[in-house]
């Protein structure tokens, strides 16, 4: 990331405790976040945020507070939040929208990585904060497995308690059809999620037409508009 590097001008960074993490969040990691977020190449923090599809309500109290310190550093730091969201269920949604209006303003940039909750979370996130974009990793490009022998179709995931995810083709074609172009951004979850046809392969942000054409696809559109608008939104909540 120094300046005499021949690849500095392609690579920026973002900085933060994932909520699977949360355990390791303390007054080093705090220092560590904010001296390493203060660089001139960082333009988030994050990603941070809520999982209750891995965790359960046991552990809300420490995943919000880990949260909300990295949300208000983001906010004073002026760098992007980039927010890990694993809701699951509408009390849990309405606990992420009450922590983000708590700490963050309405005019300041927020990524919402890999977004797979309700529609209904996404579209009050992008009417509160207008720098707020909704990102789709190569999880939308898979296709449902075919149903195994007996004619019943693969299960959904399930996490603690039992709960299922809202998950799969219909959900993920709901979510980019209901949501205006404008408000997306495309990315990688590298290593995770490699879209199709590559799928459970090593992701990498070569990947991201991929996203794009599906997004193109379902919203009927030219994949050159899909990608025009996701580069400016890029601008808007990384300013790269």
């Amino acid at each position: 990331f120094e300046p005499s590097s021949p690849i500095s001008d392609k690579l920026w960074f973002t900085i933060g405790i994932h909520p699977h993490d949360a355990d390791n969040w303390d007054d080093v990691a705090e220092r560590v976040v904010r001296r390493l977020g203060a660089h001139p190449k960082c333009v988030g923090i994050g990603e941070c945020g809520i999982d209750f599809f891995k965790h359960d309500k046991s552990e809300a109290e420490k995943q919000v507070r880990v949260f909300r310190a990295q949300a208000k550093l983001a906010v004073e730091l002026g760098k992007a939040l980039v927010v890990h969201a694993r809701l699951v269920t509408p009390e849990n949604e309405d606990m992420c929208l009450r922590v983000l209006e708590e700490a963050v303003p309405q005019d300041h940039p927020i990524h919402i990585h890999c977004f797979g909750d309700s529609l209904e979370h996404a579209r009050q996130l992008i009417e509160r904060w207008p720098r707020l974009r909704i990102g789709f990793t190569g999880a939308i490009t898979f296709r449902d497995r075919a149903p195994k022998s007996g004619g019943k179709p693969s299960p959904k995931a399930k996490g603690k308690g039992g709960i299922e995810e809202k998950k799969g083709e219909e959900h993920c074609r709901e979510l980019v059809q209901g949501l205006p172009l404008e408000r997306l951004l495309i990315e990688t979850d590298g290593p995770y999620m490699c879209p199709e046809p590559f799928r459970g392969q090593t992701a990498h942000p070569g990947h991201v037409h991929r996203v794009a054409e599906r997004i193109a696809d379902w919203q009927a559109r030219p994949l050159s508009e899909v990608m025009t608008a996701t580069r400016q939104s890029t601008r808007v909540v990384y300013g790269i």
